[in-house]
């Protein structure tokens, strides 16, 4: 089966066109990758918040299109974009760390 074409469709739309397409649910998804459904769910809503760091989630996205037999890039791509914007979004400065003690003596 071909894979899906790239569109103009956010993350979530896109995993989640691929997973009916192939009428897979959630639940046989969470079963086989040991991914929690929370985090799938997590996934399809773009409820980006609710997911752990973007290590894992490169994972998660990683396992959902290895159990559809298709080829994480788009997804990844997708996911890299919506982190761009995260990552360009003004940050608080850390506070610079206290010097060590023995640099008092």
């Amino acid at each position: 089966m071909p894979q899906a074409e790239p569109s103009p469709l956010a993350l979530g739309a896109y995993l989640r066109s691929l997973r009916e397409a192939r009428g897979s649910s959630l639940e046989d998804m969470a079963r086989s990758t040991r991914v929690g459904i929370r985090h799938l769910e997590a996934l399809e809503e773009e409820r980006f918040t609710d997911l752990p760091s973007p290590v894992f989630v490169r994972g998660f996205i990683r396992a959902f299109c290895g159990f559809l037999h298709e080829s994480p890039d788009i997804a990844l791509g997708l996911y890299r974009e919506h982190a761009g914007e995260l990552a360009a979004a003004p940050r608080l400065a850390a506070p610079a760390p206290p010097p060590p003690l023995w640099a008092n003596s």
